[in-house]
C-alpha cells in the first residue's frame, strides 16, 4: 500500500483506516475506562459512606 501511494484508491486508504480502527478502538477504550476508574471508585466509595451514616442514625 505504502510504496505506491499515487496509484491507490482511496478505498485502499479507508480500509486501511477501518482495520486500524478496529485493532485501536478496544485500546483507547480500555485506557479511557482506566482513566475515569479512580473517580468512579471514589464516587462509590462516597455513597457507600453516605448508606452507611443513614442506617446507624
Amino acid at each position: 500500500m505504502y510504496e505506491s501511494r499515487e496509484d491507490e484508491t482511496k478505498g485502499v486508504y479507508i480500509a486501511k483506516l477501518e482495520e486500524l480502527n478496529k485493532q485501536g478502538d478496544p485500546i483507547e477504550h480500555r485506557y479511557k475506562e482506566s482513566i475515569e476508574r479512580g473517580s468512579v471508585i471514589y464516587q462509590l466509595g462516597h455513597c457507600v459512606n453516605s448508606y452507611r451514616e443513614a442506617v446507624v442514625a
